[in-house]
């Protein structure tokens, strides 16, 4: 051991205490001991923008951190270090996160800050876990910067100063779980009185007004794409939920929130459906983790009903949609018939890729995938989109058959409004069935003293109220005006009369509607014999289902009359085997013989 009594005196005064100048003398330090003077940070935090702007609590927390640095020995401050509108109970807050990597920066060789300044120890952390918070200080230490706070006197030098540092983290988790709990029951209050009770709106909706004055509108450019994206996702038009993502951002649609600019991300889409946010939409408050386990009608209007929001939680609820994409999504800009046309061999859906050649060149086909297929062969994709519009063309409607067709949607407008009168009564006695029905059963659970039984009749109350709440919104949906009627019969008509033009102009999901509307069924195609239709196709059945009395369908057309040769077949009989008779009988059948062989006579 090394003599250090030769290298530093003993002290002068004998009175000083010598262990004190021994561990001065023979420790080490693991910094260098360089004179310093006394510096501060100051850090400032509230919870809230109108704290921050209207009230302007951050600079009243930065000017009491600059003055005690000011009366306590003129300390001058580095930097100050702000958290704008962020909650205490988030522990990642950027402001806090600069301000202890700077104290490590500063501080990494030897101290240079001294002081961490604050108002109140809650403004570092007020955590849910006062292990979390108590972590959060001691890293704070750790770098050689002691903790300040302005509006209370704090000194861990101390057992007792140790003592109430505890306690104050313990009161500030209890002031936490005080004021949430305090917020749960104030949103309760307001969403049991019709008000949503959250500070952000959902896309679709706006404020109009500033302040207590402000009221919640309709944002009708929005609310028409979020509408119209929901009742084709609830119709399975939209598979899945990445296709109904593709459809808000091919239409432009922005969110409210400003940490994302207004774009679309898949965070959105989980948010859509949130149970909350799809009742919300339908002009309902819905909030189970709250207590509310039935609807409550808002104040605001909605923006889809209420039996759309139905079929999207069925839908959501299946878990196949949820866990995996049950099709690609096939129609595409480059290859818009991928998925639509079918291989007349296998009945498969036929597949589109590109052929690279060997000088670089790609070729676009179409063509069966399936590998035990007889008829697979590429089909270029030229030739293939070609064929189809030849197709379209062929199918033009002449000119006299449009008058008859309106003749007949009339007819069927007539027919559909008298009915209309009866089913709204129909709808009203069932509405107030189930009413007495939730009546009785609150009348049972009331003088129940069964937990089960309790239970079973709180669950039955709450079906009959779903079935109510469909009823109530089926009654205040109007029908369909006769402007609304005749514009819609004008988009169709469009449709029959310029098919080709229809499907030159129109984007996916345009055309996605002509194929439904012009072949309703399977559509094949053959790179020899070129496309196959149906028997019939979409509109002449949905003519024959209206079936007005201008109109009926001619029976079937013989060719001779049917007589019975010497093996008892007749010799237009299609088969003579037993298992292909009774697939002819099937085939003769009115419904089929329909769809085969229509024919129109007005």
């Amino acid at each position: 051991m090394k003599d250090y009594s030769k290298k530093r005196k003993t002290p002068k005064n004998p009175l000083m205490d010598f262990d004190l100048w021994l561990s001065k003398a023979v420790k080490p330090t693991t910094k260098t001991e360089q004179p310093q003077n006394f510096r501060a940070i100051v850090y400032v935090r509230v919870s809230s923008e109108r704290q921050a702007k209207e009230w302007h609590w951050l600079e009243g927390q930065a000017e009491s951190g600059k003055t005690w640095c000011r009366l306590n020995g003129d300390m001058p401050v580095d930097k100050t270090f702000k958290d704008e509108g962020i909650s205490w109970k988030i522990m990642d807050r950027k402001g806090l996160i600069d301000a202890i990597e700077y104290l490590e920066k500063q501080n990494k060789k030897y101290t240079k800050i001294t002081h961490f300044v604050c108002t109140e120890i809650c403004r570092i952390a007020r955590p849910e876990d006062r292990e979390e918070g108590t972590a959060l200080i001691a890293r704070i230490e750790a770098t050689g910067a002691k903790i300040v706070t302005t509006l209370e006197h704090r000194d861990t030098s101390t057992d007792e100063g140790k003592l109430m540092d505890e306690i104050k983290l313990s009161i500030g988790t209890y002031e936490r779980k005080k004021i949430m709990k305090r917020a749960r029951n104030w949103r309760i209050s307001r969403a049991l009185q019709g008000f949503r009770p959250f500070p952000t709106l959902p896309v679709g909706y706006k404020k109009e007004g500033q302040g207590q004055t402000a009221i919640v509108i309709k944002d009708d450019f929005k609310a028409g794409i979020i509408k119209e994206g929901l009742e084709l996702f609830a119709c399975n038009v939209l598979i899945t939920r990445a296709d109904l993502l593709e459809f808000f951002r091919d239409k432009w649609l922005t969110t409210n929130e400003k940490n994302y600019k207004g774009k679309l991300w898949s965070s959105f889409i989980e948010k859509t459906f949130l149970l909350h946010r799809l009742f919300f939409y339908a002009g309902y408050i819905f909030y189970p983790d709250w207590d509310i386990n039935e609807p409550i009608e808002w104040r605001q209007p909605a923006i889809t009903s209420l039996d759309v929001i139905y079929k999207i939680i069925e839908k959501l609820q299946k878990g196949s949609l949820l866990k995996r994409n049950p099709r690609r999504v096939e129609m595409s800009a480059e290859f818009p018939l991928r998925g639509v046309i079918y291989c007349p061999a296998c009945h498969r859906k036929l597949t589109s890729w590109y052929s690279k050649s060997w000088t670089g060149n790609k070729f676009a086909y179409y063509g069966c995938s399936y590998k035990d297929c007889t008829a697979r062969e590429n089909i270029p994709k030229e030739m293939l989109e070609n064929d189809f519009k030849d197709l379209l063309n062929k199918y033009k409607l002449p000119d006299d058959f449009l008058p008859a067709f309106k003749i007949i949607l009339k007819e069927e407008r007539e027919a559909s409004k008298q009915n209309e009168h009866s089913l709204r009564d129909k709808k009203m006695g069932m509405k107030v069935n189930t009413e007495n029905k939730m009546k009785d059963i609150w009348d049972a659970m009331m003088k129940t003293k069964n937990v089960d039984l309790y239970a079973n009749l709180e669950k039955e109350r709450a079906e009959l109220n779903s079935e109510k709440l469909v009823l109530e919104d089926d009654l205040s949906n109007d029908a369909y005006t006769e402007q609304e009627y005749m514009e819609l019969y004008e988009k169709t008509l469009w449709i029959i009369t310029n098919p080709l033009a229809f499907w030159t102009l129109g984007n996916a999901e345009i055309k996605q509607l002509l194929l439904a509307v012009r072949f309703g069924w399977k559509l094949y195609y053959n790179k020899k014999s070129g496309y196959r239709t149906n028997d019939t196709w979409l509109l002449n059945y949905l003519l024959g289902i209206l079936g007005t009395n201008k109109t009926h369908l001619l029976g079937w057309l013989g060719i001779e009359p049917r007589t019975t040769g010497l093996k008892g077949h007749c010799s237009t009989d299609w088969a003579t085997t037993p298992k292909q008779k009774s697939q002819n009988d099937k085939m003769n059948c009115p419904s089929r013989r329909s769809r085969m062989f229509p024919r129109w006579i007005l």
